[in-house]
């Protein structure tokens, strides 16, 4: 098939009154105007009776689709894409994120984990407008004796930010006693024990459980537990090893205590959280503890 498609086009190229086309000034006959817009698209590909489909599939169409024009590159497909979201005909979805009619413009990806949806289709299954967020519970008062924690894990400056929210959504709670960061990545974890350091009015401990293979096959395991002001020596000797080092496994709990609270009402937590994620980021386990009150 190949064979006999190359040998028509060579025959073509050749023959009159196409040689003469193709060679003309002029160039080729440019596609029919109108053929890559959002409705159009819309109404000539699987979108129009199953009304989602992933934007790999639907880049696929432009090249087997006769009623669609002939794409030689992905911007006029990307263009496409952005003015049918724009103009209320698409809604785009790429795994979490989610860009409809009004919202800023995002990058369109062309794989089969992003989806284009009709905004119908997107009203129908309510993933379009955007569903309000539902009212985060009251949270109950703590039994008594029971000091209040909050907890949340992702990127660390989210999960800073998520505690803080917690923390100050308990009527009862004004200020954190103990902050607990856990991380599980050492190119994560050290740099964050060196940036704790300079946090003022915070007492800093921290444990260091690894191991890992070298490259030749030798195994180390160690856990460090005790001041962070101790810990320098070990991270500067860990730290190029495990640049080289295969299957490592590690925890690195760091716990800041606060003896005078840190008081959630005033500008300590957001500067907190932004000495220790401006220069890391990673993920993070948060855990924080009320401070106890002194009976």
């Amino acid at each position: 098939m190949l064979t006999s498609t190359w040998r028509f086009v060579a025959w073509a190229r050749a023959s009159g009154p196409v040689r003469a086309l193709l060679d003309s000034p002029c160039g080729p006959v440019p596609p029919r105007p109108g053929r890559d817009r959002p409705a159009y698209v819309r109404d000539a590909t699987p979108l129009k009776f199953k009304g989602e489909i992933t934007t790999q599939a639907l880049r696929m169409e432009f090249r087997r689709n006769t009623k669609l024009s002939i794409l030689v590159g992905n911007g006029v497909f990307l263009k496409g894409g952005r003015k049918g979201v724009q103009n209320k005909f698409f809604v785009y979805r790429s795994g979490d994120l989610i860009w409809g009619l009004g919202e800023p413009a995002v990058q369109i990806k062309i794989d089969e984990q992003s989806m284009v949806l009709t905004t119908g289709y997107a009203k129908k299954k309510g993933v379009w407008p955007r569903p309000e967020p539902a009212p985060p519970p009251r949270p109950e008062p703590p039994p008594p004796g029971k000091v209040p924690a909050f907890e949340s894990e992702g990127i660390l400056q989210e999960a800073l930010l998520q505690v803080w929210e917690k923390a100050k959504a308990n009527k009862d709670v004004k200020s954190l006693g103990e902050i607990t960061i856990r991380i599980f990545e050492a190119d994560v974890g050290f740099p964050l024990l060196r940036v704790a350091a300079s946090v003022p009015k915070a007492q800093k401990a921290v444990v260091i459980e690894l191991a890992y293979k070298s490259a030749d096959g030798g195994e180390l395991e160690l856990r460090y537990t005790g001041p962070l002001s101790d810990v320098r020596p070990v991270t500067e000797f860990l730290d190029p090893q495990l640049r080289v080092a295969t299957e490592p496994v590690t925890e690195i709990p760091l716990t800041l205590s606060f003896p005078d609270g840190l008081t959630l009402d005033g500008p300590d937590p957001a500067k907190l959280k932004e000495r220790l994620s401006r220069f890391v980021s990673g993920e993070a386990n948060v855990r924080a503890k009320a401070l106890q009150e002194e009976e």
